[in-house]
């Protein structure tokens, strides 16, 4: 008689597993996919660190810009076992970076206020203020606008941070690339003043007419 016995192996399936981003420009994974990972490994997620079959994956956030600040969130997808193929998602957040510009008359002589276009915002729109301030962020169109009270009319803006003047219209529109702080002056109009004798023989000695300043 003849035996025959027959062999068999068990081979254990493997799988791929493949990283993604929520957004890539928020952030990257460190390695695209980990390969032949054996059916039933368990998945390991330890803050911005995803550990399966001893090889490990890091969700690193991007750089800040300008414009906003970056930060890991969470993973997707991390439960369970490997069961096959899965894509594990790196889940990134970005935040705006605010920006502070503000306005202020320098001679109490008017009023300012300071409006995000993109927003839609207004800090302090009333007549008299004397100082305004808005929170905005980067890119925002903007728009300070003066007011001059009886008397004046708009002179000129001044970089608070340098004081030194600025060459710009009132109303003043531009983006938002950083916080700045504006000053506005406002100039006193001018009148011709002039002298005339009476008719009864008087005469002028000097000028007949001089040139004055509101209020003076």
């Amino acid at each position: 008689n003849l035996t025959v016995t027959a062999t068999f192996t068990r081979t254990t399936q493997t799988y791929t597993v493949s990283f993604a981003t929520n957004n890539s420009d928020y952030g990257t994974v460190s390695r695209a996919s980990i390969t032949s990972v054996p059916y039933g490994t368990s998945i390991s997620a330890s803050g911005a660190t995803v550990t399966i079959n001893g090889v490990s994956a890091t969700a690193n956030p991007k750089s800040a810009t300008a414009s906003d600040t970056f930060a890991f969130d969470s993973w997707s997808n991390t439960s369970g076992t490997i069961t096959g193929a899965r894509t594990i998602t790196a889940n990134f957040t970005a935040t705006p970076i605010n920006y502070f510009i503000s306005a202020n008359v320098y001679d109490g002589v008017g009023s300012v206020y300071v409006q995000n276009i993109t927003q839609n915002k207004t800090a302090n729109p009333s007549t008299g203020i004397m100082s305004s301030s808005l929170q905005c962020h980067y890119g925002d169109t903007v728009k300070i606008v003066a007011t001059a009270g009886t008397g004046y009319y708009f002179g000129n803006w001044v970089n608070n941070q340098t004081e030194e003047a600025i060459v710009g219209s009132n109303p003043n529109q531009f983006t938002v690339s950083e916080s700045r702080s504006f000053g506005v002056n406002f100039t006193p109009n001018t009148y011709t003043v002039t002298f005339n004798a009476t008719t009864n023989g008087g005469t002028l000695s000097g000028s007949s007419s001089k040139t004055v300043t509101y209020d003076s």
